[in-house]
């Protein structure tokens, strides 16, 4: 595609023209290029712009597409569209772009929250698998009727494309929805189904058809897609609760009590068939019908020196239970309750352990605690918590630092140590631990004194004896009355000495390249 407000080549070394003037024998190489190109099938389609309509430009560009130009309904045959405005231009472009495109008509099948009423459908999601969709039209188009039923793709959608004959530019399409059993249509605005053209955005009027049916019309080259609502039955729900349990090293922990670097996501699979989603631990799905199924399943992210040996369902309802993730769940009582345990194992021999403590000291009326200060370990892992932090880390070096904390205080140094004693810091504040080591870092903060009385004035000196200048004369004492003003008096005699000296030698040279001075 060429697009252009002015000739098909314009030479540009020097420039020369304004875009619309152009040397013959440019045009010719466009020419050529164009030709070299529809050589090998490709098709080449001009657009004009502007002056790309006026006088020479425009037959130029005929000149390297074709001699076809586009009337507005010729977007497939077309060499060249000339248009006097860019908003024009792009309406061509559109309708170009959409020449080879039969009409589709897409189903987007959405689940409302059961606790949702009336026409609300916030917090909606994709349906999963199952829900079928029947579409036909009055217009003999091929291709219809069609059935078609979501897949587990997590989109919730189905798409139809009718087949439209050369002489029916539009018709309508009708679309029946199997209602599913527990499930309520959910209108929008009392319509069915809700509507979008896909080319502009803009809504497409929607006439009910039935009880969950609605009817638009499709245009031979349109797109259009509706979104059909259900909610389930709010008496005939259940729900789906999942809790987290840990096992490192044969110590247990609740789900966010283990140390840094266990994490664990839960996924469940639906209501209404939806596709595997994150769901928080501890917190109810809800929506389901009873008696129906959801795989519990989860996603686990552990330091590199551990292993996750185990991952099953131990606990039902508050009984005992054995089954490995992926864990399918027959929802058969108004709340289903389940626990996940996590078994892992960690080379303790690769590994080392370390600790993060803040210390506190409040003297001087200040009201700091430990959670003020924000502590942190980088290095071969990272570890960090306000007011302290403890877990398993890679050996290595770790710079510890703090920060975040309240002002007037003051902080000792990190102080560290192991099983075996002291361990060392650096003036970088920086601990090596080594495998296996299990070492505990510790720093103070102290709140200042607040300001103290103000000082008494400093009593006149009594003027001591006189002493004698000159060689074995005394000299005052360092510090002493008269040692600053000494000192001022030295300092500016020597400036003074050197300046006169550069001066007297800038004198002398110069007389002696120039002779003697005159003024």
């Amino acid at each position: 595609m060429v697009l252009t407000d002015g000739n098909p080549t314009r030479f540009s070394k020097p420039i020369e023209g304004d875009g619309s003037r152009t040397h013959f024998a440019d045009t010719e190489g466009g020419i050529f290029a164009a030709n070299a190109v529809k050589a090998e099938g490709t098709r080449v389609v001009a657009v004009g712009v502007g002056r790309g309509v006026e006088g020479v430009s425009g037959l130029n560009l005929r000149a390297i597409s074709g001699p076809e130009p586009f009337t507005g309904d010729n977007p497939e045959t077309a060499d060249y569209y000339q248009t006097t405005d860019f908003s024009a231009a792009g309406a061509a472009l559109n309708q170009l772009a959409l020449s080879h495109c039969a009409g589709t008509l897409s189903v987007i099948k959405q689940i409302v929250p059961e606790s949702n009423t009336g026409e609300d459908v916030s917090g909606s999601r994709n349906a999963g698998p199952g829900w079928e969709f029947t579409a036909s039209s009055t217009e003999p188009l091929g291709g219809l009727p069609d059935t078609r039923t979501t897949d587990d793709d997590g989109t919730g959608g189905v798409t139809f494309e009718p087949e439209f004959p050369p002489t029916t530019g539009e018709a309508p399409v009708t679309v029946a929805e199997t209602q599913q059993p527990a499930h309520t249509l959910v209108t929008q605005g009392g319509a069915n189904a809700v509507c979008v053209n896909l080319d502009d955005g803009t809504p497409v009027p929607v006439t009910n058809s039935g009880p969950t049916g609605f009817t638009v019309d499709l245009a031979r080259q349109g797109g259009v897609s509706c979104t059909v609502y259900n909610r389930p039955d709010q008496d005939e729900l259940v729900d789906l609760t999942v809790d987290k349990r840990w096992t490192i090293d044969g110590t247990s922990y609740a789900e966010g009590d283990q140390p840094d670097g266990y994490e664990a996501t839960l996924t469940l699979t639906g209501p209404d068939g939806a596709a595997a989603a994150p769901q928080p631990w501890g917190t109810p799905r809800s929506g389901y019908a009873p008696g129906d199924t959801a795989t519990v399943d989860e996603e686990t992210t552990l330091p590199d020196r551990c292993e996750l040996t185990d991952s099953q369902v131990t606990e039902a309802n508050g009984d005992p239970a054995t089954g490995d993730l992926p864990f399918h769940a027959t929802l058969d009582r108004e709340h289903t309750h389940l626990t996940v345990t996590n078994t892992v194992t960690c080379d303790e021999e690769d590994s080392a352990r370390l600790r993060l403590v803040k210390k506190v000291v409040n003297r001087h009326g200040g009201t700091a605690t430990p959670p003020d200060w924000q502590l942190t370990a980088t290095g071969p892992d990272q570890l960090g918590g306000p007011g302290g932090a403890e877990g398993e880390v890679a050996p290595g070096t770790y710079q510890l630092a703090e920060s975040d904390g309240p002002e007037g205080y003051d902080a000792s140094g990190w102080s560290c140590v192991g099983a075996s004693g002291p361990l060392p810091v650096t003036d970088e504040d920086e601990v090596t631990l080594a495998a296996g080591e299990s070492a505990t870092c510790t720093i103070t903060n102290t709140d200042r004194e607040g300001p103290g009385p103000s000082p008494s004035p400093t009593p006149t000196p009594t003027p001591g004896p006189t002493h004698s200048p000159g060689p074995g004369g005394e000299l005052p004492d360092t510090g002493g009355p008269g040692a600053t003003e000494l000192l001022a008096l030295a300092v500016g005699l020597t400036a003074a000495g050197a300046l006169a000296a550069l001066v007297t030698g800038a004198r002398r040279r110069f007389r002696d390249r120039n002779g003697p001075a005159t003024g």
